[in-house]
């Protein structure tokens, strides 16, 4: 079965990430190939899953998982070439042969020599084809039912959030450029098939009322194509940007999560310069210094640098700062503002420490000079010229499991510890800016942090 309709894999995974948050009924929206609600139930969603469509692929395909019956039939006008093609004969023989002849729509009218032979192939296959689509239906099917089951209906995406209560999560990929799009995908099976298609109001991707929709939801996730400023006044930033391939992005916003996924840069990468050799230990007499790092350069300290285990969004990264012993790079920051200032125990203004990390090195705990390093007056002008205003404290968030963080314990403060259900915990640090210069910061390190 493939489908434009289809969630990107990159994507599915932060679905399924987010799958362990949700614990309430979830609406599918758009529903097209499910592959949303299948992401769901991959990252353990158990809760019931309702979708909805206009289309008679995605109305033919949910009918079957849902285990109810749409009533379809081949139209009297069927042109012959696709004469016999559709199976109305049970749910799963109509999904499967409705899911197979969407692999015509670029054939079916039957124009040329190859739209011909493409045709006769495709019959002369067909019983293999069939056979084969019912084998991956009873097992998308076994998947999706798990739980608390799954619902279809088809019906029009705002009618079927205008029906359910608030208390519900929505996940919804509205069509790229309009609902006539996927209408116009159909043209094929709307020649051959006779249905009662709902009827719908137009979907535009840029319509701010859908999102203003969704968004009065308990829980959200929104999946788009491309950013749009208007619509991320209503949505915000977007949690995760996926890169499905050559200049292909999708981007998802999310609502009433307790944690913010994200996903590696799409930008192309550049060296930020000269690293700090990774097996010299340092004597004290080197030199400190700053450097502004362009995204290009910050992802290239990704992904030399990084763990593999963590995913990176540089969307809302607005400050880069290397940190440098000799004019070679130890370290870097990222700052970006933050939405809402944390209730500190003393008042002045917060910026996000969005990243720190320390090159590998011979020197154990070259991450606390990038802390220290990160308190100095030097950071802290560059912070204030960046952001204009007089920023007197980096927070940040670790991910952990123990309950403190040994790389922020000792320079900066616990501010709040979270537990998760799975174990590990979210950790809140702060620390003050402009305690000291970058010279004073490296010799206090070696003072208290260097063996």
């Amino acid at each position: 079965m493939s489908f434009l309709g289809s969630v990107a894999g990159p994507l599915r995974k932060v679905l399924a990430a987010y799958a362990q948050e949700v614990e309430i009924p979830a609406l599918l929206p758009c529903a097209g190939n499910f592959t949303v609600g299948a992401a769901l139930r991959s990252g353990g969603y158990t809760g019931h899953i309702t979708g909805c469509d206009i289309t008679l692929y995605t109305s033919a395909l949910g009918a079957y998982l849902a285990g109810t019956e749409l009533v379809v039939s081949e139209r009297p006008d069927c042109p012959e070439h696709l004469r016999g093609f559709l199976d109305c004969s049970d749910p799963a023989h109509l999904a499967a042969s409705v899911a197979i002849m969407l692999d015509l729509r670029q054939v079916w009218k039957n124009k040329s020599v190859w739209h011909r032979r493409t045709l006769a192939n495709f019959r002369r296959a067909w019983p293999a084809l069939m056979e084969k689509t019912l084998r991956k239906l009873t097992t998308y099917r076994d998947h999706m039912a798990q739980g608390q089951g799954f619902a279809y209906l088809p019906m029009d995406a705002v009618e079927l959030l205008a029906k359910h209560d608030k208390d519900h999560a929505v996940f919804i990929a509205p069509p790229t450029f309009g609902s006539r799009d996927y209408i116009n995908q159909e043209r094929m099976l709307a020649a051959a098939a006779s249905w009662n298609a709902p009827e719908y109001t137009e979907i535009s991707f840029q319509d701010v009322p859908i999102y203003e929709q969704i968004t009065s939801f308990r829980q959200w996730m929104i999946i788009m194509e491309r950013p749009l400023p208007e619509i991320e006044k209503v949505l915000g930033e977007p949690v995760a940007v996926v890169h499905k391939g050559r200049k292909s992005i999708t981007y998802a916003y999310a609502g009433h999560s307790k944690r913010r996924i994200v996903t590696r840069s799409y930008l192309q990468s550049r060296s930020p310069g000269h690293i700090f050799p990774g097996d010299k230990r340092l004597t004290g007499t080197e030199k400190t210094g700053l450097v502004l790092l362009d995204k290009q350069q910050t992802v290239r300290m990704n992904e030399l640098f990084m763990s593999v285990r963590v995913d990176y969004f540089l969307a809302d990264v607005a400050l880069s700062i290397g940190l440098c012993l000799d004019s070679k790079l130890i370290g870097k920051l990222d700052f970006n503002i933050t939405k809402h200032d944390w209730a500190l125990p003393t008042t002045g203004q917060q910026i996000y420490q969005r990243s720190d990390l320390a090159v590998p090195s011979a020197e154990p705990r070259l991450a606390k000079l990038v802390l220290m390093m990160c308190q100095s007056h030097e950071v802290k002008q560059l912070i204030d010229a960046t952001f204009k205003g007089d920023y007197r404290y980096a927070v940040t968030t670790a991910f952990s499991r123990n309950p403190v963080s040994m790389k922020y314990r000792g320079v900066y403060k616990l501010h709040k510890r979270l537990e998760d259900k799975d174990g590990t915990y979210r950790l809140n640090y702060y620390g003050a800016l402009g305690l000291w210069t970058l010279e004073e910061a490296y010799a206090l390190w070696l003072q208290k942090h260097h063996n």
